[in-house]
């Protein structure tokens, strides 16, 4: 059975352009990001339908062009304002409350924030945000603590960080982000060990990777890459080089089909 929860005219007069991204909490509520719209729904497993945010963010800076949506485990919302003249991350917390979380001078000791394309929420309700245009990634603790956890040095052994477009976080909170102008993935632990996971050569088997732009993880820890120009998605096996998992035709994305 398929059922549409929501639609452009769902909430009246708080209309829905460009649906850009979703996420789910644990009661099953959905939450929307709408680019062209700028706002963000929240809409209950019985139908209500509820804006959570609009253009004009908390009241102090605007939210235009949302890129991603993600929810902690407490029931606060992140939303990134991907649009050049924006360049912020907004919380939406569970009581309704907004603030920013985070804007372009991201840590405040140089690593700035530009164009914030996804952000990812972990178990212990740290956020990860993914510059794709300042080429980096930023955590950021529930007390407020900014840290840039990569930027585009990579890993620092010769293997650059280029334009980040998705951003994935384990059981355990490591990070995962891949680069879509340098064709490879990473992934940075707790800790802050980065290692590239995959690169352009992709499997073993001969079979590329190219500009990959969606990247999850599961709940045992396998990665998934898709390559939006290779047209397949990988799963990248530490220790064991990377398997092709499959090929198909106009793949952009494996979690949303959403740039």
């Amino acid at each position: 059975t398929i059922t549409e929860i929501i639609n452009k005219d769902s909430n009246g007069p708080d209309t829905l352009s460009g649906a850009v991204a979703i996420a789910v909490d644990s009661n099953l509520n959905a939450y929307v990001a709408g680019n062209v719209s700028n706002n963000a729904f929240m809409i209950t497993p019985s139908g209500t339908i509820t804006e959570i945010i609009d253009g004009t963010g908390d009241g102090s800076t605007n939210l235009a062009g949302p890129l991603g949506i993600a929810v902690g485990p407490n029931g606060d919302v992140f939303i990134s304002s991907g649009a050049a003249a924006s360049n912020v991350v907004f919380k939406v917390a569970a009581g309704g409350a907004k603030s920013v979380i985070l804007d372009q001078t991201g840590d405040g000791s140089g690593g700035t924030l530009f164009g914030p394309s996804d952000v990812a929420v972990d178990a212990s309700g740290n956020a990860y945000v993914v510059g794709q245009l300042s080429h980096n990634a930023f955590r950021v603790t529930p007390t407020g603590t900014i840290t840039e956890i990569i930027d585009a040095t990579g890993d620092t052994t010769g293997n650059p960080l280029n334009t980040p477009i998705d951003v994935a976080v384990d059981q355990s909170a490591n990070v995962y982000l891949a680069g879509l102008g340098t064709d490879n993935a990473f992934v940075v632990t707790p800790a802050g060990t980065i290692s590239e996971i995959i690169d352009s050569t992709g499997d073993t088997m001969g079979t590329a990777l190219d500009a990959p732009l969606g990247i999850a993880v599961g709940d045992d820890g396998s990665v998934f890459v898709a390559g939006r120009d290779s047209n397949n998605v990988f799963v990248p096996e530490p220790g064991h080089g990377a398997l092709q998992l499959i090929s198909i035709l106009a793949l952009i994305g494996i979690r949303r089909a959403r740039r």
